[in-house]
């Protein structure tokens, strides 16, 4: 029995342990993306790509999706771009529908661009905002935006463009933007 147990107890303790937890960008949007590849690409094709754990077994890994470069916004200059990203949502994975358009932000380690979902936590639109109309945005924090005495109204104002609520409304005006550039399905 104690041999059992011991067994389930390294079998569950042996292969990664990931738990995704995003610090929010707060700051000046220009700030958060310097330095990142940001583009509209759309999907053509993801691989996983094994990576050997400690004991050389292939357990894990990355997956490597396949872009179509439809608008490149920020330090992109090629037609197509090949990213990585982990696929399960416990590691901060990605995972992207194909054939549609989609915001990549990216960073590039040694030429090759990696990604995850904590590369998202601004809202596209505001991206879109400062990279296509230079129009900067001081993104408010966690914390002031639920704090019961909000110290003006310029903080307000700012915590609503970042809050759920705006969310669907900056969704549906990426995607307009999206469209009236030509990047379609």
């Amino acid at each position: 029995m104690y041999r059992f147990l011991l067994a389930v107890m390294l079998a569950l303790t042996s292969a990664p342990a990931w738990a995704c937890s995003c610090i929010p960008a707060k700051g000046w949007v220009s700030e958060a993306v310097a330095d990142h590849v940001v583009f509209v690409g759309t999907a053509l094709q993801t691989t996983f790509q094994p990576l050997p754990d400690g004991d050389g077994r292939s357990i894990y890994g990355q997956a490597v999706t396949k872009f179509e470069v439809n608008y490149p916004l920020q330090l992109m200059n090629e037609s197509n771009a090949f990213v990585r990203h982990q696929q399960d949502g416990a590691a901060c994975g990605m995972n992207f529908n194909m054939g549609d358009p989609t915001l990549i932000i990216a960073w590039k380690p040694n030429d090759t661009l990696l990604t995850n979902s904590c590369s998202y936590s601004i809202p596209n639109i505001l991206i879109k905002d400062w990279l296509v109309n230079g129009n900067d945005f001081d993104l408010p924090t966690y914390e002031d935006c639920n704090s019961d005495d909000v110290k003006s109204v310029e903080l307000e104002d700012r915590c609503k463009v970042t809050g759920w609520d705006a969310d669907r409304e900056n969704y549906k005006k990426w995607n307009d933007w999206l469209r009236q550039n030509g990047v379609t399905n």
